[in-house]
């Protein structure tokens, strides 16, 4: 969308152009998937157990939360200050909590860095609690060396597998040629 259309565009044209590039990236980056890259890591794979199709709610999207009551006031976030809305739920999920309209926008043309970072937040999964429970029961040195091995570990499970053919080149949507979603075709 354009700054014009964007002034003139209300919330659903909004969620509208934003569900086309998310039908685009299924028609042009999900079904055309090599087969060497669907693998569970890859969030684009739909097969991942990453996948945003497979949750309930697709925390990668627009979104607005309102509070029970009558709102007190309305907190705006933008993706481009993280990674994605879903990075941002939980803070949303706070205001909204306290009274307050929480509206996250999901902001097209900045990089995605979702798909480079599946297998980071994947391993935060384990390894976030993994620290606080090492820390608080056996001492932070001695967390600090086991995570230090798993990382080591990580990265030689990384450098084995990871495809000998890989030209390095990303197949996200951001890097590749853009469509326009204005009906301009």
């Amino acid at each position: 969308m354009s700054p014009d259309e964007l002034d003139r565009a209300g919330w659903s044209r909004y969620l509208a152009v934003e569900q086309a590039i998310f039908d685009d990236v299924r028609a042009e980056v999900t079904a055309k998937l090599d087969v060497e890259d669907r693998i569970p890591v890859n969030r684009y794979f739909d097969g991942s157990p990453v996948y945003p199709g497979r949750f309930a709610r697709d925390w990668n999207r627009s979104y607005v939360l309102e509070p029970d009551g009558a709102p007190a006031g309305a907190a705006v976030f933008l993706h481009g200050l993280t990674d994605a809305p879903y990075s941002q739920r939980h803070i949303a999920e706070r205001y909204r909590a306290h009274g307050y309209v929480a509206v996250a926008i999901r902001l097209p043309g900045q990089p995605a860095y979702a798909a480079q970072f599946a297998l980071s937040h994947a391993g935060l999964l384990f390894t976030y609690p993994l620290a606080g429970w090492l820390g608080a029961t056996a001492g932070l040195p001695v967390a600090f060396a086991v995570l230090g091995l798993i990382a080591a570990g990580a990265v030689l499970l990384a450098i084995r597998l990871w495809p000998r053919h890989d030209s390095g080149r990303s197949k996200t949507p951001m890097q590749r040629p853009t469509t326009s979603y204005d009906g301009s075709g």
